[in-house]
């Protein structure tokens, strides 16, 4: 059965899904043939066969950027769960003409959940929407499906999409204005077989002896793309390659580049800080970027990178076409479509916004199974509001008790959606996190039991996961009427505080207008958006008010005090607006010596004659003091960036000038005149 149905695959050049029960590992193998190679994951330790590449379960990460006939998981041993995140890699890997083949117990009674049944009744009901798959239960065929139609593969060495990268290549390298080459796309692209194809073409063409490339890992698709080109001896070391003069040296993102000619793989494993710092030293870098499949950075950071080639000159490509199969494949629509990773092909419908028509929904998960499409609507918009994306969502999405879905919609479609995480924990808990214990899935009761607040256990949060509304209808209102209806259930639900946790900091500015509160920026840069992580909440009930007061309090004046330290580099907008977000005081009282008193006072009587500069730490100080010794901030939003961006962070005035949109010589006269109403106002 098995043979019969590869032989269909390989007959249209397809890809297919084999699920099968009731048969021996080594059964399934002497089905297959042995000149193959064939990946399989499992827990067994008697599979010896020279064409196999075994792995236990959780190092499927391991199989990235390799090439497979076929790949089977064995869920039959103490390991039964089919994690998302683990289908979609091995997936990946599979070449035309063969079989992803998932090896169960019983098919009715084995569950391939890790938290619940929804997950597992979703995945088994998929099976039958690959539209090449062989069900098999106890040796009979349950159900049997071929694509009738062969696919047709439309290169033979390159895509399309990889000779046009190679057309531009020399116009790139030659331009001294064009330093950034991104190449974007799903995986099976070639996209890090084509970065050591050009690593060869780089040193052969234009002499370039040594080239940097930045990864965490190592993939043989590098390696194959040199060896298609070099037609010479590869030999890899540890931490370099040698093919002939060039030196390839092999770098940890976090390490320090000096070649000239730098590459990177994978660039939402690096992080925009990082790229931004390897462009401003470097004379070229070109980048990989995944945007869907197995862990697709998202459509966000995609927006980051092509922001980076417009400012730095250079272009962002995208690689549509597959390399290791083709075009239009059964698997991979399959994998696409029930873990909705390629939204860049869906168009929603179209729906005219009337407010009237709109209605707030808290999803009955139990009810998302017999609507697949709304579902899958649903999570289309949660994707495409996040930086990042893993197939795992889905899962913890369906099954989670922890996780809450709602979903603004209008006549049945969804139009925004907001998905909640419950927060709780136990006193235990708590003062794990407060020895420095980070509680998984609990990041703002971790943040606040750090302040040595031990009753913080007695709060329930719901934290903000991702709210979305979908583009079409963006800026219209949609997603702070949102907030004001879940905070209204919140209420209902004697929740004490919601929070929300982010990195892209453009958003900062949507969450403030609704009255949240800034109570945490990471001290070091998300490695994904190369910004801070911000924590803001809102404060719900009375309880949560008493418990969270001292710790915001606290924050502020730690804030504050390593705002020209820790923060220096977080936008001045931004931490202006959360400081004036910080209705505390956290008082402490600072003297001027008699010499700062004198200064000022000359400063103030010759304010024509002096620089601002004169009285820096003057300022400094008494800005400090008016932040903490107040609640509320009463200067205009103007000079409350001028001093926050100037005085607090220590920033330059052509930092001042950038912040607040004009030129160097109006900052210096803005600043002047800010500082001297401020120093007016505060000493009324």
């Amino acid at each position: 059965m098995i043979r019969e149905f590869i032989q269909d695959l390989r007959d249209r050049n397809s890809r297919g899904l084999i699920v099968i029960d009731h048969r021996d590992i080594t059964d399934i193998i002497s089905e297959l043939s042995s000149n193959e190679n064939i990946l399989v994951l499992t827990e067994r330790e008697d599979l010896q066969e020279d064409n196999i590449e075994k792995l236990s379960h959780n190092k499927y990460i391991k199989v990235l950027g390799k090439e497979y006939d076929h790949a089977i998981i064995d869920l039959t041993g103490k390991y039964r769960h089919l994690r998302p995140n683990m289908l979609c890699a091995v997936a990946e890997t599979i070449r035309a003409g063969g079989a992803l083949i998932i090896l169960l117990t019983d098919l009715h009674k084995s569950r391939l959940g890790a938290y619940g049944y929804r997950y597992d009744r979703y995945i088994k009901n998929s099976f039958r929407e690959c539209e090449s798959h062989l069900i098999i239960h106890n040796e009979d065929i349950v159900s049997k499906r071929v694509i009738e139609r062969k696919l047709e593969r439309s290169f033979e060495k390159l895509t399309e999409d990889q000779k046009n990268l190679l057309n531009i290549l020399e116009e790139f390298y030659n331009d001294p204005n064009k330093r950034v080459l991104a190449i974007s796309g799903g995986r099976g692209r070639g996209k890090t077989f084509m970065l050591g194809y050009i690593a060869y073409i780089i040193y052969d063409k234009y002499n370039v002896p040594v080239i940097d490339l930045v990864t965490d890992e190592l993939h043989r698709s590098f390696i194959d793309g040199l060896k298609n080109i070099a037609r010479e001896n590869v030999e890899i070391y540890k931490r370099f390659i040698r093919v002939g003069k060039l030196t390839i040296r092999i770098l940890h993102p976090s390490s320090r580049t000096t070649a000239p000619i730098v590459l990177i793989d994978e660039a939402s494993r690096v992080g925009v800080s990082r790229i931004r710092r390897i462009i401003a030293r470097s004379f070229k870098v070109i980048m990989t970027l995944t945007t869907f499949g197995y862990e697709g950075c998202g459509r966000f950071f995609k927006y980051y990178i092509d922001d980076l080639c417009k400012r730095y000159g250079g272009q962002l490509l995208e690689f549509k076409e597959p390399v290791r199969y083709c075009k239009d494949d059964p698997l991979e629509r399959w994998i696409n479509r029930i873990f909705v990773l390629d939204t860049d092909k869906y168009t929603p419908p179209q729906i005219s916004l009337d407010w009237s028509r709109i209605r707030l929904k808290v999803v009955n998960k139990d009810l998302l199974l017999r609507d697949l499409e709304y579902f899958r609507a649903i999570v289309r918009l949660l994707r495409d509001a996040h930086y990042r994306h893993s197939p795992d969502d889905i899962e913890i999405i369906l099954d989670s008790d922890d996780h809450i879905l709602l979903v603004y919609e209008q006549d049945g479609l969804p139009v925004a959606a907001c998905h909640l995480r419950k927060e709780n924990a136990t006193r235990r808990e708590v003062k794990k996190a407060m020895s420095g214990v980070v509680l998984k899935g609990l990041p703002t009761i971790t943040i606040l039991s750090r302040y040595g607040t031990q009753n913080v256990y007695k709060l329930s949060i719901w934290r903000i996961h991702r709210i979305a509304v979908r583009v079409d209808l963006q800026r219209r209102g949609i997603g702070s009427s949102m907030l004001k209806e879940i905070e209204r259930i919140a209420k209902e639900n004697n929740i004490d505080l919601i929070s929300a946790l982010f990195s892209r900091n453009e958003v900062a500015k949507f969450w403030f207008k609704n009255e949240y509160i800034l109570f945490y920026i990471s001290p070091r840069f998300n490695k994904v958006t190369g910004e801070h992580n911000i924590g803001v909440m809102k404060i719900i009930s009375e309880k949560g008010k008493e418990i969270v007061t001292p710790i915001l309090q606290d924050f502020k004046r730690r804030l504050v005090l390593s705002a020209s330290s820790i923060y220096r580099e977080l936008d001045s907008e931004i931490l202006a607006e959360g400081l004036k977000s910080l209705k505390v005081s956290s008082p402490l009282r600072l003297s001027l010596s008699s010499l700062q008193e004198r200064r000022l006072k000359i400063f103030l009587e010759n304010f024509d004659k002096y620089d601002v500069e004169y009285v820096q730490d003057v300022v400094y100080i008494k800005f400090i003091e008016y932040l903490l010794n107040n609640d509320r901030i009463n200067i205009s939003d103007l000079d409350l960036i001028v001093l926050t961006c100037k005085f607090l962070q220590g920033k330059s005035v052509k930092d001042v000038a950038a912040s607040i949109n004009v030129c160097e010589d109006s900052a210096k006269i803005i600043i002047k005149n800010v500082v001297r109403r401020f120093l007016s106002q505060i000493t009324v």
